[in-house]
C-alpha cells in the first residue's frame, strides 16, 4: 500500500527530478492514481486510508496543473513538449474529476482549461475534461460552475463554430463540440425547460436539431447523428414533470372569438410545441433506409450499426408523440396520405413512405387503444390498400408490422378487423413478406379473438378465400423451391447450398410468425405447461382437418430429412437448418415442427457424422418442448446417451476442452437444460456413462475459457442444488452422485481458488462451493478437512492457521456475500497477493 502522504509526496517530485520527461512520469502516476483506486473494491481500512490520501494531495495536484496549464509554462522546452505535457495535464484533471474533486475548489484549473478550447490541439481534451465535470452528480448545484458553464456554451464563438463545423461536415469537430453541447443539455434541463422562451435557449436547441440531422447515412457516412438522441428524451421527461405534456392541451390555448385562431398562452409552450414537431420529421428522415443496391454494399458492420441506429430512433420516436400526442399521428399520416398522391410522379419518395410508417409503428404502443378518430384514418381511407403492388418488400414488410402492431387498438374497433385480414393474409403466400405477414397475422389473431369469434360468418367466408391461396401457399412454395433446388445440386453445389439456406432462413421467418408475441413473457410454469400440452400430441388433432395439413407436414419432413443427407457435415447450411428447427419448435405448430421421431433421428444421425455444436444447442430446445411428457423420456435417453458418446470422445480431457470450448459450452449447457427440465433423463443413464460426465465436468473446473468454465460451473451447481423431496427417487440418485463425486468436486474447486483459475473466473467456483457445503455440510467439513491439511494444498503460499480460518468462515456462515468475502480473501493469499494493492481488489 501507498504510504503517508505518497501522493503529496509524488506531487513534490516535481521540483525534485531532473531527468528528461520527468514532468511526464510524474503526470502519468497521478493520473493512473485514482483511476485505480475508484475502480477497487479495497477490503478493511484501506480505503478509508487512501482515500484521506487523495483527498490531503488535491491541493498540491491542483497547483501542479495550473502552472504546467499556464501559457508561459516550460517555456525553455520544445514546443512538441509543452504541448504534449499540456495535454497530459489536462487527463490527469479528468482522472482526478472522476475521482470526485469539486470543480469549485479547482476552478482557475478549470478556466485554464476552458482557455485552451480556442486551440485546436487541445480541443478533444478539454472536451473530456468539460463533459466529465458536467457528468459530477452534483454539478447543478454548484451555482458558479453553472453559471460558467452557461456562459461558455452560449457564447458567439461556441454556437458559431458548432454551427460551422456542421455546416461543413467536420465529423471530428462536430462530435467534440455536440459531445459539450448534449452533456450540458442533458446536465441542465431544468435550466432549458424553464428557458424555451428565450432566443439563447433556442439557438441551442436549433444546434441540437441540427446534430440529430446531420447528413448522411449513420454508420456508413457519419456516427454524429446518434449523439443527441438521449438529449430529447431527457428534455421531455423535464416538460413532464413541470405538468406541461401534452403541450396540445386546451389548458395551453385559447382561441380567438373572431377568427377561431389558437392563441398559445405561454411562448414557451408554443416553442416546445414547434420544435417537437420538426424533431417528428427530422428522426423520420433519418430513419429513411437507402436503395436496396446501396444497403447491399454496405459492410456487415455498417449495415448492423444502421439497423441498432434505427432502432434508437424508435425509441425516441416516443418523446414527441408525448409532447405532440395526437397532432404527430396526424402529422405523420398527413405525409403518408401526401406520399401516396404522388406516387406517379417524379417526387414519390418510397424510403420517405416507408419511413413514415415506420414512425407510426415505433410509436403504435403508447398509443391508447380507445383513441378513434386520428387511427381510424389508417383504416377508413384504405391507406395500406393504397400501397403499390409493385412496392419493394421493405415498404411492404413495415406497413404488416404497422398492422399488427395496432392489434389492441383493433380490439377495440373490430369493425375494421375483416378488411385488415384481408389485407395481411395474401402477403403470406409471398416469401419475401411471409414472416411480416404470418407475424402480424399472430398479433391481430391472438389479441382480438373474442372479436373475432363474434363474427365467425364473415371470418368463414374469409377462409374460404384463404383456403384457395392454401396452407401450401405460406409453407409450400418454399418447400417446393428447396425441393426443386436440391434436384441441380450435383452441377452447381456452392449455388444450391446459397439458395438451401435463403429458402430455410424462409421457412423459419414463417415459423417465428407462428410464435405468440406474448412467449417471451410467459412465466416458466407456464411456458413448460404449453410445452407439455404441445408434447402430448393433443393440439395435433386441431390440425387433423385443415384440408392439405398431413401432406404439407410430410412433405416437409422428407425435405428436410433430404437435406440432412446432403449437408450435415456443411457447417453453414447446418446453423440455418437448426435455426428452422428451433423456430419450429418454439412455434409448436404442428405445420411448423417436425415430429419427434423425425427429430431424433436427424439429430442423432447428424451429430454422428459431424459433431457440430448447432445440434447440441436444438437437441437441448427438444428436451425442453419433449422433456416434461414421460412417454418421450425412454427416446430422449437414448439421444442424450449418443450426443453424449459422441461429445466425450472428443472432449475427454481439460486440454482437448480448451482446443473446443464451443462444444464444451453446449454441451454441458444441454445437460443444464436436462437438469432444470427433466433430470431423471440423465441420472438413469448407465453408470458408466454418468460417471463419464461428471469425470470431465470435474475436470473441467480449471479451464481457462469464460464461456466454456461458465457452462461446467452452471451445470454442476444446478446439479448439487437440486431440490427433490427427502425419499423420491430423484433425492436419492443426487445424494448418491454428490457423495461419490464430492471429494474430488471439492479437490478440483479448491485447487482454482487457490490459483489455477483465473481471479476473473473466480465467482463460478464459489457458486458451486457455496452450494455444496451448503446442502452436504458435514461430509464437506471431511472433504475440506482432509484436503486442506495437506501440506501445500491448495497453494504452497498458505499456512495450516489460514486454512483453518478459511474453513471454519465458510461452514459457520450462510450469508452469500460473507461466504464470497473469505473465500475470496483466501483465494488472495493462495495467489501471494495479500498485502497489496491489486490484491485488495474483490
Amino acid at each position: 500500500m501507498p504510504g503517508a502522504n505518497s501522493v503529496r509526496n509524488t506531487s513534490g517530485t516535481f521540483e525534485l527530478v531532473k531527468f528528461h520527461n520527468a514532468n511526464m512520469v510524474i503526470l502519468e502516476l497521478l493520473t493512473i492514481i485514482p483511476e485505480d483506486i475508484t475502480t477497487a473494491q479495497l477490503i478493511g481500512g484501506h480505503r478509508l486510508q487512501i482515500m484521506q490520501e487523495l483527498k490531503d494531495g488535491l491541493p498540491h495536484v491542483i497547483s501542479k496543473l495550473e502552472g504546467i496549464l499556464s501559457e508561459h509554462s516550460h517555456i525553455s522546452q520544445p514546443e512538441e513538449y509543452n504541448i504534449n505535457l499540456k495535454k497530459k495535464a489536462l487527463k490527469c484533471f479528468q482522472s482526478w474529476v472522476q475521482y470526485g474533486i469539486s470543480p469549485e475548489d479547482a476552478h482557475s484549473l478549470l478556466q485554464k482549461s476552458v482557455h485552451l478550447l480556442t486551440n485546436d490541439i487541445y480541443l478533444e481534451e478539454v472536451v473530456d475534461v468539460l463533459v466529465e465535470i458536467m457528468l459530477l452528480p452534483k454539478v447543478t448545484t454548484w451555482a458558479s460552475i453553472r453559471q460558467h458553464l452557461q456562459d461558455y456554451i452560449g457564447s458567439p464563438w461556441f454556437m458559431t463554430r458548432l454551427s460551422d463545423s456542421i455546416r461543413d461536415e467536420d465529423d471530428h469537430t462536430t462530435r467534440l463540440l455536440g459531445r459539450i453541447a448534449v452533456t450540458y443539455g442533458e446536465t441542465f434541463t431544468e435550466t432549458i425547460s424553464d428557458h424555451m422562451d428565450q432566443p439563447g435557449v433556442l439557438h441551442l436547441l436549433e444546434l441540437m436539431m441540427s446534430l440529430t440531422t446531420y447528413p448522411g447515412y449513420f454508420g456508413e457516412d457519419q456516427e454524429i447523428s446518434e449523439i443527441p438522441l438521449n438529449f430529447w428524451y431527457v428534455l421531455q421527461e423535464t416538460l413532464a414533470d413541470k405538468d406541461w405534456l401534452p403541450v396540445t392541451a386546451e389548458k395551453h390555448k385559447q382561441r380567438n372569438g373572431l377568427t377561431n385562431e389558437v392563441i398559445w398562452l405561454d411562448k414557451g409552450v408554443e416553442n416546445t410545441y414547434v420544435v417537437y414537431q420538426q424533431l417528428v420529421l427530422a428522426l423520420r428522415d433519418k430513419a429513411m433506409l437507402p436503395s436496396e443496391a446501396e444497403f447491399t454494399h454496405w459492410s456487415k458492420d455498417v449495415r448492423d450499426k444502421f439497423r441498432i441506429y434505427r432502432r434508437d430512433i424508435a425509441d425516441t420516436l416516443n418523446s414527441p408523440y408525448y409532447v405532440l400526442h395526437n397532432d404527430m399521428i396526424l402529422l405523420l399520416l398527413q405525409d403518408i396520405k401526401m406520399e401516396l398522391l404522388r406516387q406517379e410522379t417524379m417526387e414519390y419518395h418510397e424510403q420517405r413512405l416507408e419511413a413514415s410508417f415506420f414512425a407510426l409503428y415505433s410509436i403504435s404502443d403508447e398509443i391508447p387503444p380507445e383513441s378513434s378518430s386520428e387511427i381510424a384514418q389508417l383504416f377508413e381511407f384504405n391507406i395500406f390498400g393504397q400501397i403499390p403492388r409493385n412496392a419493394s418488400p421493405r415498404l411492404q414488410n413495415m406497413a404488416l408490422n404497422c398492422v399488427g402492431s395496432f392489434s389492441e387498438w383493433l380490439k377495440n374497433h373490430p369493425q375494421y378487423l375483416l378488411n385488415v385480414l384481408n389485407y395481411i393474409i395474401p402477403a403470406l403466400s409471398n416469401a419475401k413478406l411471409a414472416q411480416a405477414a404470418a407475424s402480424s397475422l399472430k398479433n391481430v389473431c391472438d389479441t382480438c379473438r373474442a372479436a373475432l369469434v363474434d363474427g365467425i360468418d364473415s371470418l368463414i367466408a374469409l377462409y374460404q378465400e384463404v383456403a384457395q391461396i392454401g396452407v401450401e401457399a405460406l409453407i409450400g412454395d418454399i418447400v417446393r423451391n428447396i425441393q426443386h433446388t436440391l434436384s441441380v445440386v450435383e452441377s452447381d453445389p456452392i449455388t444450391a447450398a446459397k439458395n438451401v439456406q435463403a429458402q430455410l432462413q424462409y421457412l423459419a421467418a414463417c415459423c417465428r410468425g407462428l410464435q405468440s408475441p406474448n412467449d417471451d413473457y410467459q412465466s416458466l410454469i407456464a411456458r413448460n405447461a404449453a410445452y407439455d400440452m404441445f408434447a402430448s400430441g393433443s393440439i395435433n388433432t386441431l390440425y387433423e382437418t385443415v384440408p392439405g395439413a398431413s401432406e404439407l407436414s410430410q412433405t416437409i419432413n422428407d425435405t428436410i430429412t433430404q437435406l440432412v443427407y446432403l449437408y450435415s457435415k456443411d457447417q453453414e447450411t447446418t446453423q440455418v437448418l437448426c435455426q428452422f428447427l428451433d423456430a419450429g419448435l418454439r412455434s409448436m405448430s404442428p405445420l411448423a415442427c417436425l415430429p419427434l421421431s423425425t427429430l431424433l433421428f436427424i439429430i442423432q444421425h447428424s451429430y454422428e457424422s459431424q459433431p457440430l455444436t448447432p445440434w447440441l444447442d436444438t437437441a437441448s430446445l427438444v428436451f425442453t418442448v419433449y422433456g416434461g411428457y414421460d412417454a418421450h423420456r425412454d427416446n430422449l435417453r437414448q439421444l442424450l446417451a449418443v450426443l453424449t458418446a459422441k461429445t466425450l470422445s472428443g472432449i475427454n480431457n481439460i486440454h482437448a476442452m480448451e482446443e473446443y470450448p464451443d462444444v464444451t459450452y453446449s454441451y454441458f449447457s444441454l445437460l443444464s437444460r436436462v437438469i432444470r427440465r427433466c433430470p431423471l433423463i440423465l441420472f438413469q443413464l448407465p453408470p458408466d456413462i454418468l460417471n463419464s460426465i461428471f469425470s470431465v465436468a470435474i475436470a473441467g473446473m480449471t479451464l481457462q475459457e469464460r464461456l466454456a468454465l461458465k457452462a461446467v460451473m452452471s451445470f454442476t451447481a444446478e446439479t448439487v442444488a437440486i431440490d427433490a423431496a427427502e425419499g423420491t427417487e430423484l433425492r436419492q440418485f443426487v445424494d448418491d452422485l454428490t457423495l461419490n463425486i464430492g471429494y474430488a468436486l471439492t479437490q478440483n474447486l479448491l485447487l482454482g481458488i487457490g490459483g489455477r483459475v483465473p481471479r476473473s473466473l473466480m465467482s463460478y467456483l464459489i457458486d458451486v462451493l457455496y452450494k455444496l457445503t451448503g446442502r452436504y455440510i458435514e461430509v464437506s467439513r471431511h472433504w475440506l478437512a482432509s484436503l486442506l491439511h495437506q501440506d501445500g494444498f491448495p497453494s504452497p503460499h498458505v499456512t495450516l492457521q489460514d486454512k483453518e480460518v478459511f474453513m471454519k468462515g465458510i461452514l459457520g456462515t450462510r450469508s452469500a456475500k460473507r461466504f464470497k468475502e473469505v473465500t475470496t480473501s483466501f483465494s488472495v493469499k493462495c495467489r501471494k497477493m495479500d498485502n497489496t494493492l491489486f490484491g485488495s481488489v474483490v
